[in-house]
């Protein structure tokens, strides 16, 4: 096995075994991994994710041989694949569009990245629906500011808006990103030593990483002026994050079971006094 891996069986969230997770969890810190070729009879494989992904999926998951790794960056594919669609859907023909061009790359960059670090177990459909989904409102921004600017203009109160709570948005999740500290992940996984957060923006809002999402994805539309990315970020990224949110609540009942029901009933899931 690759760096940062161990030869052995380790626990992972839900009280599964798998053969070659490591044993912290579940999650490798090493950006890198290797294999080698093994006997039939043999594990072929660190995690299930290498059995069923194909190669151009595996980020830095090299193909070995007896002298040479070749290893796939895939947040950086991510990050030009993101960057490239938002491109073309405004042409770069103005600030904005080159601003949301710009924003998809360095996004699913970090996206990338950052579940490239955790364990192959948890993600689910819903996780790659929200991320398909805020890239479709940055490209139907851009989309709509495709027109070159021939003068410059100021901005008025709906982009001010906007910006407020793009702003309101990275605050909320950077507090949330403080509280959870290693816990904060892109997936949806509870390991063994995942225990209820309880303060900070936890104490009235069951999802306080989803609201700043749904304030940063409105706060995008408004800020460029763009009743279509407004459309899509209502009527399909909320209600895909809205499964994400039931699908979490499923994972966090079983793993704290009435402690987590006792918490949800004191709570609002999303919205303080809506929803």
């Amino acid at each position: 096995a690759g760096p940062g891996w161990t030869p052995t069986i380790g626990r992972v969230s839900g009280g599964t075994e798998n053969p070659g997770v490591p044993a912290t969890g579940g999650i490798s810190r090493s950006p890198f991994y290797s294999g080698e070729a093994r006997a039939p009879a043999a594990p072929a494989c660190a995690s299930i994710e290498d059995s069923i992904a194909p190669p151009v999926f595996r980020y830095a998951k090299g193909v070995s041989t007896a002298s040479t790794t070749i290893a796939v960056p895939l947040p950086w594919i991510r990050g030009g694949i993101a960057g490239l669609v938002v491109s073309l859907s405004g042409q770069l023909a103005s600030p904005e569009a080159i601003i949301l061009a710009l924003t998809a790359g360095v996004t699913f960059f970090d996206l990338g990245r950052r579940e490239a670090s955790e364990s192959a177990n948890g993600g689910d459909w819903t996780g790659w629906g929200m991320q398909l989904g805020f890239l479709a409102i940055l490209a139907a921004g851009a989309f709509q500011n495709r027109e070159p600017i021939t003068q410059l203009r100021w901005p008025g109160l709906i982009e001010i808006t906007g910006a407020l709570l793009i702003a309101g948005g990275i605050f909320l999740r950077q507090w949330v990103s403080r509280v959870m500290g290693e816990h904060f992940t892109v997936k949806l996984l509870v390991a063994d030593e995942h225990r209820l957060v309880l303060e900070g923006p936890f104490a009235r809002i069951r999802h306080p990483s989803y609201a700043s999402l749904l304030l940063i994805a409105v706060g995008t539309a408004l800020a460029v002026r763009s009743p279509l990315a407004l459309a899509v970020a209502l009527g399909i990224w909320l209600p895909l994050t809205v499964l994400r949110i039931a699908n979490e609540e499923v994972v966090l009942e079983d793993k704290f079971g009435h402690a987590y029901r006792d918490y949800r009933a004191h709570s609002w899931r999303l919205l303080p006094g809506i929803f």
